[in-house]
């Protein structure tokens, strides 16, 4: 707090008063060293936190100062939009980067069934532009299939025709401006004059530049960080800025705050232990401030259902003991691991919510083929004619070679359809043979259906064939798995297919309240980063979960290592962790890391 000029790096290990520190520290320098407040720059990285941090300093100094606190995006939108280098209409999120993704790939003759695709696109679009690699010569390793390089050439190509501007231009066009024009970076220079940036160990490149660029000469930066809690190297963090600041600013003040006014004593010990094993790291070791000893528990279910049904046990337990929802969370490692609670959440009663929105894995395009077929059974097996689009969808899942060209109408009947190919018989007898298998799947109850759809009518043949295609897709059988258990006990197709619409509506009902804190809270990991809770559920402790299978390399293993570390810590009382004896695949086995936590 009491530090004033040159070069500050502040190693802030969990609950150890972060905030509390950056707070005081500018109080500090507006009443004891008279710092101007407006020549203050306080960067965090998000929204949320930068409000946080700002409402705590005004109850604080009790009143409203004149100190700018803003994410890196905001305040380098601002520097550029009052150098006229941006406009507020130039900015696209959301939607429109998504449709300029589109057009980006469509002119790359690129084509995905994949749900979540132009969201994962948009991930590694960031990571080239933050980082700085070589679009052309860069190979994804979530799309390794996809010339993503080339879908980002063609991405800037046209934003630059549109004039668009997108999140990651606010970097390196502000980068850009202050590198070519030397007066406007010296008019930023005299308009801060002491910079205080928290979360350091997220920084990417073009962000530490900036920063470096604006603090010459006197070089007043107060950075706040812990490296082992670095992990969102995926899109373009470099925690290595942080280990290497001595280097970048030799002789700067070091400060280690290793107390845990945080999690209970068997809690911090577990998570000493577990972070001791990375090797690239500054050495610190958290000392325990709350006189509670904690809980850590570990338990391994059968299967992910005895999973779910065993926390959702537990947290009924905890209610009887005064322990309230809202006081606990779930964590996961990846929003695919949520399903199973989820809908034991639902059949059990117990509310919850959701930190962001989720994809919908009903809306998952292997389920959504299934779904279409039991659509096309009813209509058929009831003498309805067939929507076109169902028919697109599915006629060609397995390969039947029929084309798009022999549906001449919205709705299809079979003669109709069958007519479209006359003097091909043999075309005729596929028409048929698939009319008659939607008759059969009519009269079946709902796992008996799906059964047969895929074994009999060759759906896992066109899956398998697609995975050998797209490795990345590893999640196609399990989903047809996961309908087969859905499907059991119900009675026909219908009753099926009311089933799995309810849980979609669930699903979607628990987006519509996503960070409305009504009931238990599931967040994956690094939706939880920052937050704490009395009690902690981290789920999926499986090799191949966490760590997670594409962990190759011993620095993404170091990744994983500091993910699991920011789950465990998260917990203040109680931590329940959690993992599965067997999936659809075979023998699962427990993550690595929590015999690293019990042993050292």
């Amino acid at each position: 707090m009491e530090h004033f000029g040159g070069p500050c790096l502040v190693l802030a290990g969990p609950g150890s008063g972060k905030t509390f520190t950056l707070t005081r520290r500018i109080e500090h320098l507006i009443r004891v060293c008279h710092v101007p407040p407006e020549q203050i720059l306080v960067i965090t990285f998000t929204k949320a936190a930068a409000t946080e941090m700002q409402q705590r300093f005004y109850h604080l100094m009790g009143e409203v100062q004149p100190v700018v606190f803003g994410t890196f995006h905001s305040v380098f939108y601002r520097m550029l939009r009052e150098e006229g280098f941006a406009e507020a209409d130039q900015i696209i999120t959301g939607k429109d980067r998504q449709q300029l993704l589109k057009e980006a790939a469509s002119r790359c003759h690129f084509k995905s069934v994949k749900q979540d695709f132009f969201q994962i696109l948009s991930r590694e679009i960031s990571y080239i532009a933050n980082t700085g690699v070589d679009p052309l010569n860069y190979q994804s390793k979530v799309l390794p299939q996809e010339n993503v390089g080339r879908i980002y050439e063609e991405y800037q190509s046209l934003k630059s025709h549109y004039q668009m501007m997108d999140f990651d231009d606010l970097l390196t066009k502000t980068r850009e401006m202050f590198l070519q024009h030397e007066d406007i970076l010296n008019r930023w220079r005299r308009r801060f004059r002491f910079f205080l940036l928290d979360e350091v160990q997220d920084m990417n490149e073009p962000q530490f530049q900036v920063i470096r660029m604006l603090a010459e000469p006197k070089n007043n930066i107060f950075a706040v960080g812990d490296d082992d809690q670095s992990i969102y190297r995926f899109r373009g963090a470099a925690p290595r800025l942080m280990l290497d600041f001595s280097k970048y600013y030799p002789g700067c003040h070091v400060i280690c705050l290793q107390e845990n006014f945080r999690c209970g004593g068997s809690i911090t010990a577990a998570a000493n232990r577990l972070i001791s094993h990375n090797k690239i790291r500054y050495e610190k070791h958290m000392t325990q401030v709350q006189d509670r000893a904690g809980v850590v528990q570990i338990t391994m279910a059968e299967t992910a259902e005895d999973e779910a049904k065993m926390v959702t046990e537990q947290i009924k337990k905890l209610q009887k003991e005064g322990f309230f929802l809202e006081d606990m969370a779930m964590l996961f490692r990846g929003y695919a691991q949520m399903r199973s609670v989820m809908e034991t959440c639902v059949r059990e009663g117990i509310p919850f919510y959701l930190k962001d929105r989720m994809p919908n894995p009903y809306d998952h395009w292997v389920m959504s083929d299934v779904i279409t077929y039991l659509k096309l059974a009813e209509n058929v097996g009831r003498g309805k004619p067939m929507d076109r689009e169902d028919l697109i969808k599915i006629m060609n899942r397995p390969r039947r070679f029929l084309a798009r060209g022999s549906l001449t109408a919205e709705k299809i009947r079979p003669d109709d359809w069958k007519a479209a190919y006359n003097g091909k018989v043999w075309m005729q007898e596929r028409i048929e043979l698939l009319c008659s298998q939607l008759q059969r799947i009519l009269k079946m109850p709902g796992y008996t259906a799906v059964h047969y759809l895929r074994k009999t009518v060759g759906y896992d043949e066109f899956v398998e064939e697609y995975m050998q295609a797209h490795p990345e897709e590893t999640e196609c059988m399990e989903r047809l798995e996961q309908l087969e258990k859905l499907a059991r006990g119900t009675k026909n197709i219908r009753e099926f297919m009311d089933k799995i619409e309810g849980l979609k509506k669930e699903t979607e009902q628990a987006n519509r309240r996503a960070g409305k804190k009504n009931g238990i809270g599931m967040y994956t990991i690094h939706g939880a980063k920052g937050l704490e809770f009395a009690v902690v559920f981290l789920l999926g402790c499986n090799e191949g979960d966490c760590p997670s299978k594409n962990a190759v390399t011993s620095e993404d293993l170091e990744e994983e290592r500091r993910i699991f570390y920011v789950g465990i810590t998260r917990a203040k009382e109680r931590l329940y962790l959690s993992g599965v004896k067997k999936d659809l695949h075979g023998k699962k086995y427990p993550s690595r890391f929590l015999k690293e936590m019990q042993e050292g």
